[in-house]
C-alpha cells in the first residue's frame, strides 16, 4: 500500500470515529445520549433573548472567546484525525489491554509513515 493511501485510510477511519462520537452512542456507564432526545419540550419552545454587548471591551473579549473556541474545535478535530480509534475505544470503555494494543499499533504506523514521508526513504521495499 502506498504511503499516501495508508495515511488517507487512517484519517478517514479516524474521522468516522469522530462522527460516531459526535452523534452520541451508548457506553458502559451511561445510556444512549443522542442530541435530539436530550431536549425537553420546554427547552425546545422557550425563546432565549440575548442582548449584544454594548461595551467595546466586552465586544473584544467576546470576539477573542469565539476565536479561541474555534481554534479549540479545529485542534479537537485534528486530534481525532490522528488518534480517533484509541480515543473512541477509551470513551466506549474498552479493556485496557485492547486499548494498549491499538495505541501501539497506531503509534507505530504513524511513526513509520511520517519517517517515510519526511526522509523520502522506504522501510520496506514493495
Amino acid at each position: 500500500m502506498k504511503l499516501y493511501s495508508l495515511i488517507m485510510v487512517f484519517v478517514c477511519l479516524n474521522l468516522g470515529f469522530w462522527l460516531i462520537d459526535q452523534c452520541g452512542y451508548p457506553t458502559s456507564t451511561q445510556p444512549y445520549s443522542g442530541n435530539i432526545e436530550m431536549l425537553e419540550q420546554q427547552e425546545a419552545t422557550k425563546e432565549q433573548k440575548v442582548t449584544p454587548p454594548t461595551d467595546p471591551l466586552s465586544t473584544i473579549i467576546a470576539t477573542i472567546n469565539i476565536v479561541i473556541w474555534g481554534i479549540e474545535q479545529v485542534m479537537n478535530i485534528f486530534l481525532w484525525m490522528i488518534a480517533g480509534l484509541p480515543l473512541f475505544l477509551n470513551k466506549v470503555g474498552a479493556p485496557t489491554a485492547i486499548q494498549t494494543i491499538v495505541d501501539i499499533t497506531v503509534g507505530i504506523t504513524w511513526t513509520v509513515s511520517l519517517f517515510q514521508l519526511f526522509t523520502g526513504r522506504k522501510i520496506k521495499e514493495e
